[in-house]
């Protein structure tokens, strides 16, 4: 079922991919950005006293207790309980870190390596950080060197291994963003892990245990479509919104977010949409829209459902709204002026999928709106930032190609096609490989590794991918 308009250059598809790690409160800010991850236990108390207590806890960092100024720094970063402030963040996790709290030069590292509050990003030095904290045992840090290896960053080079086993030492020691990032590649089977689907929905179980959002979006989508677990609709269901209440947008909208419901589903979601649970509705809408689990396919009843949930600020049906606008399905007449607030108001509500679809309008100038590339541009970010990993892919062909006043940035291209590319989106495995093939972005041409990643994309469902790799036979 259609949840993106049809694609102007790539078809974006939902995925994963593998986040930074820093210590502290439970995440309340989308993924991708320096945001800190949930505590263990030990952390937790620190934090929960500062929340409780500011001053106290001022008091405490002032008398050389550094794990409370690294505590306070998260609580200025997050701005709760003070005023938000990046700058007195930073001096706190530098000063904690020059004390030897290796929690603090671990968020410092995160600090570092976006440039918030202190110059340009520096990923060498975050690297730096990141394993000094590791190498003394906090467990964030070796998180967030793995990422670095898995990525290569500040001048690492890519080590999937390397990475897998800095996840497996971080995952052990309690940190759960670890564990979900061990098992995107358990589930892929990267980094010399054997595929493993049971594993890799048991490590997404505990990362969302650990209240890690992107744990509990991934565990929602083994169960939505039986990835080493049963499917189970319900289950997804209620995963997905914990993980959008933790912050994790791209999780918002439920189980809408999959299109695989089994015969069982229809009657039951429909249940619940007539109590009014707009969430079901959405599902509903869904399942009449392309006649899937034992819906009759109905795009006139799915139009007027997903009416309903979006009149009722289910902002995940007002983007679904607009994608059957722009197609003419329903009985609508085609209207891309009609699917512009609609794709606004989902957007500016965190449906990050929106953001994607309007982008695609404002590329193109169309739906009344004048061609705007730099705007395109934020939206695709937004979309990206938010887990929408079809975002990363778009953006990255801009980069790749510059238009519109975006200057072309083949090496920031490159980074967008293989941050999707891990996190299982095709479309950004097709263009990552065609990168590797011609040589571009800082890579080296390699015929060999380009087939591979368009058999991966072609693998993942992307036709552009099998293209590719019939081409290059």
């Amino acid at each position: 079922m259609p949840r993106e308009t049809p694609s102007w250059i790539l078809v974006p598809a939902l995925a994963l991919a593998l986040l930074p790690c820093a210590i502290g409160c439970a995440p309340t800010a989308p993924p991708l950005a320096p945001q800190p991850a949930a505590p263990d236990v030990f952390d937790r108390e620190f934090i929960l006293q500062c929340r409780s207590d500011v001053s106290a806890c001022e008091l405490h960092c002032v008398g050389d207790r550094h794990l409370y100024c690294t505590a306070l720094g998260l609580l200025y970063l997050q701005g709760e309980g003070v005023a938000k402030n990046d700058a007195k963040a930073r001096e706190l996790f530098t000063s904690s870190c020059d004390a030897g709290e290796l929690n603090g030069c671990d968020n410092l590292g995160v600090l570092v390596s976006k440039g918030i509050a202190g110059g340009a990003p520096d990923e060498a030095r975050a690297v730096a950080l990141y394993q000094r904290a590791c190498d003394g045992g906090a467990a964030h840090g070796c998180d967030n060197l793995a990422v670095a290896y898995q990525q290569g960053q500040g001048g690492l080079t890519t080590d999937a291994a390397k990475a897998a086993a800095l996840f497996e030492r971080a995952c052990t020691a309690n940190c759960a963003d670890a564990c979900s990032n061990l098992g995107a590649m358990v589930e892929k089977g990267t980094g010399g892990l054997g595929k493993d689907p049971q594993r890799a929905a048991s490590l997404y179980e505990t990362a969302c245990k650990g209240e890690d959002a992107l744990g509990c979006h991934n565990l929602g989508r083994a169960y939505a479509q039986g990835i080493g677990v049963a499917k189970d609709a319900g289950r997804a269901s209620a995963l997905y919104e914990q993980a959008c209440r933790w912050g994790d947008r791209g999780a918002c909208g439920g189980a809408s977010t999959e299109s695989t419901h089994s015969s069982g589903d229809y009657a039951e979601l429909r249940k619940q949409c007539d109590a009014r649970q707009m969430a079901a509705c959405d599902s509903v809408a869904g399942m009449l829209e392309d006649g899937s689990g034992g819906a009759p396919k109905d795009e006139g009843a799915a139009v007027a459902l997903y009416t309903k949930a979006c009149d009722a600020a289910f902002l995940l049906s007002c983007n679904n709204l607009g994608v059957m606008y722009v197609l003419g399905r329903g009985g609508l007449q085609p209207d891309e002026a009609m699917a512009v607030p609609l794709y606004t108001r989902a957007c500016d509500g965190g449906i990050v999928r929106a953001c994607g679809n309007l982008a695609k309008l404002v590329l193109q100038g169309h739906g009344g709106l004048t061609r705007d590339v730099p705007k395109a541009v934020s939206l695709l970010q937004r979309e990206c930032d938010g887990g929408g990993l079809g975002g990363c892919a778009n953006l990255g062909v801009v980069y790749a190609g510059g238009d519109g006043g975006v200057l072309q940035d083949e090496r920031r291209a490159v980074d967008l096609f293989r941050r999707a590319c891990e996190g299982h989106d095709g479309a950004g495995c097709a263009r990552l490989g065609a990168m590797q093939v011609d040589g571009r972005g800082g890579l080296a041409k390699n015929k060999a590794l380009g087939r591979a990643l368009f058999r991966e994309a072609c693998d993942l469902g992307d036709p552009t991918g099998c293209q590719f790799l019939q081409a290059t036979e």
